[in-house]
């Protein structure tokens, strides 16, 4: 589950949610990361008490300054991090360079995004 969104690489990303930034890493499970921290994700727990994945996002600039760390508090539209240049998948014709979204409920079941995502297109349309 979870939504596939076409980001260019380098283009800055945006919490969907005010919440907290609570980890990084490529699973929503606090366990140790399969894949070794090559695809970072960052982890926001919303208000809400539901976990917000924005993957293959990196927590920092296009100049490598950090923008954001677990614990940091943040309100939604604020830009928490930039897409990973996934170049070696999108060379190869694996995939395009994205960003995979996904919601994690309190009890850990994952929700699909779908219905949220319209509400959220025009809330930061109109943070722009």
């Amino acid at each position: 589950m979870g939504l596939d969104l076409e980001v260019p690489p380098g283009d800055p990303v945006k919490s969907p949610v005010e919440g907290q930034v609570e980890r990084m890493g490529s699973t929503y499970k606090k366990e140790a990361d399969p894949f070794g921290g090559k695809y970072q994700t960052i982890w926001i727990r919303g208000l809400d008490g539901n976990l917000y994945g924005l993957g293959y996002a990196v927590p920092m600039d296009k100049g490598g300054r950090e923008i954001v760390k677990p614990g940091d508090r943040v309100a939604a539209g604020q830009v928490v991090g930039s897409m990973q240049n996934r170049a070696e998948e999108v060379k190869s014709g694996l995939m395009k360079n994205h960003m995979h979204f996904s919601i994690f409920g309190k009890d850990g079941k994952e929700i699909d995004p779908t219905p949220l995502f319209r509400e959220w297109t025009r809330a930061f349309s109109e943070l722009d």
